[in-house]
């Protein structure tokens, strides 16, 4: 499932809060069902439990690892 289609499974405010952080450009996620996340501007040092399997330009997708 592509990024595009994962923002648009989520709710309205789940997209206005990546939406707020991608215009303030800091970094934020959505848990999405399964462990998975959708999030913008991430930190990938800061948010190690974060294992990123697709990216386009700040946008990025993936699983939630348990630590």
């Amino acid at each position: 499932m592509s990024i595009k289609s994962k923002i648009e499974q989520l709710t309205i405010q789940e997209r206005q809060q990546l939406a707020h952080a991608f215009d303030r450009g800091f970094s934020q996620f959505i848990e999405t069902n399964n462990s998975t996340f959708v999030g913008v501007n991430l930190d990938h040092k800061r948010l190690r439990h974060l294992v990123i399997e697709e990216e386009v330009g700040v946008w990025s997708t993936g699983k939630i690892q348990k630590l």
